[in-house]
């Protein structure tokens, strides 16, 4: 992050990488800038679920732990 307050290129690469994971899964996120380089995500699903990634993760490719569990336990009970 720029000392201005806005993403740098990479920054913003990222945030727009998670933006469009979470608007596909119906979900919300907020970032949150600790350090210059160093971001977190707060994200929520559809169903509340709550969880952080940072910005090493690159992008919220592996969505809500809890609703993937509770799809594959349904899953193996049919």
């Amino acid at each position: 992050m720029h000392l201005s307050g806005k993403l740098c290129a990479n920054c913003f690469k990222i945030h727009e990488s998670v933006r469009r994971t979470v608007e596909m899964h119906q979900g919300t996120f907020h970032m949150k800038v600790i350090s210059p380089g160093n971001i977190h995500f707060k994200l929520k699903c559809a169903e509340g679920h709550n969880w952080t990634i940072g910005m090493e993760s690159r992008k919220a490719k592996n969505w809500c732990k809890v609703c993937k569990e509770d799809a594959r336990v349904k899953k193996q009970q049919q």
